[in-house]
């Protein structure tokens, strides 16, 4: 069991946590607010279960239409790996739309559709 912490003399009940977007990941929503306007737009609040003990929280959700777009905004290093979850998820939940965007290294956006 985690410590208990408290907060002055009164003690914390729920536990939470901030999701904090970096730089990349605020440019491009931004860029999502542009492209569906009206559109619920759900920043690191959704996660999907892949399997037992592990979860893949997408960077964005969008729904359009009736549709979910789940995005993952790499930055232009991030060649290395770090996708495998996503393309489990793709396989896993094939009635979403899963895609990567990147930012090369011209500083330009590029999108991938990741296919199951």
């Amino acid at each position: 069991n985690a410590p208990v912490e408290h907060v002055g003399t009164r003690l914390k009940r729920i536990r939470q946590s901030r999701n904090v977007l970096n730089k990349l990941e605020t440019e491009w929503q931004q860029k999502l607010y542009y492209r569906y306007p009206g559109a619920t737009i759900l920043a690191q609040a959704l996660r999907f279960r892949l399997a037992n003990g592990l979860w893949y929280k997408p960077d964005f959700v969008v729904v359009v239409a009736g549709y979910f777009h789940c995005y993952e905004v790499k930055g232009p290093k991030a060649w290395r790996g770090g996708f495998e979850n996503l393309k489990v998820a793709a396989t896993t939940f094939q009635t979403l739309i899963w895609i990567l965007v990147w930012k090369d290294e011209d500083k330009q956006w590029q999108e991938q559709v990741v296919k199951p």
